[in-house]
């Protein structure tokens, strides 16, 4: 195979590579490597990490129909921004992912995945951010029932079964449990 076979092509990063040969270039083949399909982003090692997997989830919830959680994400119009569609992009945007977290639309979980709407996000936060959340005011703080529970030490299921009852009214959610509850 002669060098004029060699056609210069661009890793998902945006860096140029060369593969081994114009019928490799379709397949991912990278020159140097063994003979087994590796995609133009493994070039950079940045496919095996947390930060491009929660980024290729990202994208493949607000864009394909087959995903069990299709009708949370795709179903209700969420969508990725136009510069976070490039992998480069939403790096430069948010960071390496930190241990122990996961991406999470914040402030405002109907919106975009988009600058300013996402952050790295524990388990406990992302929590607290789900739509399907009951938020009760008292004494001048809107929490969760969940976070209420942490507080007054009462079982979130009791502030649940409460609030069904008797609605938002916190004296009665907030009463000392009895034990037919």
């Amino acid at each position: 195979m002669a060098d004029s076979d060699f056609t210069l092509c661009k890793c998902g990063c945006g860096k140029p590579t060369i593969p081994c040969s114009r019928t490799d270039t379709a397949r991912g083949w990278i020159r140097g490597e063994p003979r087994q399909y590796l995609p133009f982003h493994r070039v950079h090692y940045m496919s095996e990490t947390q930060t491009y997997k929660s980024w290729k989830n990202m994208i493949r919830r607000c864009t394909t129909t087959s995903t069990s959680n299709c009708k949370d994400y795709y179903g209700r119009n969420i969508t990725v921004c136009r510069r976070w569609r490039k992998f480069r992009s939403f790096l430069a945007d948010m960071g390496e992912r930190p241990p122990c977290t996961s991406l999470d639309r914040y402030p405002d979980n109907d919106g975009n995945y988009e600058p300013g709407n996402c952050r790295w996000a524990t388990k406990l936060q992302q929590e607290n951010n789900k739509s399907t959340n009951v938020f009760v005011e008292f004494e001048g703080k809107r929490l969760t029932i969940s976070q209420w529970s942490r507080i007054t030490g009462i079982a979130t299921r009791t502030l649940h079964n409460r609030y069904k009852r008797a609605g938002d009214q916190p004296p009665r959610l907030f009463r000392p449990v009895n034990r037919r509850e």
